[in-house]
């Protein structure tokens, strides 16, 4: 019936958001499970024996958690095939994603004790994005909704309730990843009641009175102020026109990165590898992205005495250097170049201020053995790093 449609769909939109963006599972994942027990708390009938009770509860938790493995399955064995792990990123040499810190404590302190304005008005790094202000505005509003004969049949409630869990967990396991774009599927859920209470004000009211006019008159302020705002920062409505028209490129919009990316794509061989020290590598080619310098290497490279390192980075078998001199200043700070080995030519290909772009020649026998080295796994598309 209708409740086992849903059960099904609960499990499958949610194992569909997981793969879309990872960082649901703690968040989204516990604001699912807050809404699944409040239901039983809800609709639970005391004529029925305890057990009972708790073996229905288990076996729908198996059909929500079976439904989520279907939404999974293709994106296992993509997984599989390019990665030869079907979790990947977990247990890829590569997950230091996983266990990010982004901010001081002291920057971290003063977000934490800042929410929700932090999620509405903040403009840190790496943030790219807030929310309306219009759910700050509205969630007063709520007080004019009719009480429920009891809480816990109260949907808007069990929602706002399962949405402020789901976000506290985050901030508990993570609090210096301040990003909504992470946790935007809890965070959406807080907008259900201050949108039903500007509703209810509307229909309450035979004629528009001062308040509902204001909550109009707030509603149009923001939709005029936000994109004029974040214009040139969220909104690209000029470089949209040029690229869809043709006047500007696929790196147009975003050359400093793309344009340094791109001439690696150009030039590097099959199977070379690059000390990558930025966030963006969308528009590498395939096997460089999977021959990329892992958190294991880097760990390795810059534990190494300095003036060791540049010998390090050919045995991890490295051609390139990449480094943000602004996010990953210690890449090219944790080098010497001035003490380079007389073996190895150090050729800068582009500095720009911000990026800068090294080929790693060997000119002459280094007497020392390549440590690793990304091959090609047969005829396929699978590029691994491996001891020669």
């Amino acid at each position: 019936g209708t409740n086992r449609l849903a059960i099904w769909l609960t499990g499958l939109f949610f194992g569909f958001a997981v793969v879309a963006k990872m960082s649901y599972i703690p968040p989204l994942g516990i604001s699912v499970l807050v809404l699944f027990i409040w239901s039983y708390l809800r609709d639970g009938n005391v004529e029925i024996p305890f057990t009972e009770s708790i073996k229905s509860f288990l076996v729908v938790g198996l059909q929500i958690a079976g439904a989520t493995l279907i939404a999974f399955i293709p994106h296992l064995i993509k997984n599989g095939v390019l990665f030869d792990n079907p979790f990947a990123p977990f247990g890829a040499d590569s997950q230091g994603w996983t266990n990010q810190i982004w901010y001081s404590p002291a920057t971290t302190k003063r977000i934490l004790l800042s929410y929700p304005l932090s999620l509405i008005y903040g403009n840190y790094w790496g943030q790219e994005g807030s929310l309306s202000a219009l759910i700050l505005a509205f969630a007063p509003l709520a007080l004019f909704l009719g009480r429920p004969s009891r809480w816990r049949n109260s949907t808007l409630l069990a929602i706002t309730m399962s949405a402020l869990i789901g976000v506290l967990t985050w901030v508990i396991l993570r609090p210096s990843v301040f990003a909504p774009r992470y946790i935007l599927a809890p965070l959406m859920l807080f907008a259900l009641l201050p949108a039903r209470a500007v509703e209810n004000l509307f229909q309450r009211e035979e004629r528009p009175g001062w308040l509902s006019k204001s909550a109009l008159a707030s509603a149009i302020l923001i939709a005029i102020s936000v994109p004029l705002a974040f214009n040139e920062k969220v909104f690209f409505p000029e470089k949209t026109y040029q690229y869809l028209t043709g006047e500007m490129g696929n790196c147009g919009r975003d050359y400093q990165y793309c344009g340094q990316l791109t001439m690696l794509n150009r030039n590097a061989e099959f199977g070379d590898r690059i000390l990558l020290g930025t966030y963006q590598r969308y528009w590498l080619r395939s096997d460089l992205l999977q021959c990329l310098s892992t958190v294991e290497d880097e760990g390795e490279i810059f534990s190494t005495p300095i003036e060791d390192r540049w010998t390090k980075l050919y045995q991890h078998g490295f051609r390139y250097l990449l480094a943000d001199n602004i996010t990953h200043a210690h890449f090219k700070d944790g080098l010497d170049f001035e003490n380079i080995p007389h073996w190895l030519d150090v050729v800068e290909m582009s500095h720009d201020g911000q990026i800068s772009l090294f080929r790693l020649d060997v000119i002459a026998d280094p007497q020392v053995d390549m440590e690793l080295d990304c091959l090609r796994r047969g005829p396929s598309k699978v590029w691994e790093v491996v001891s020669p």
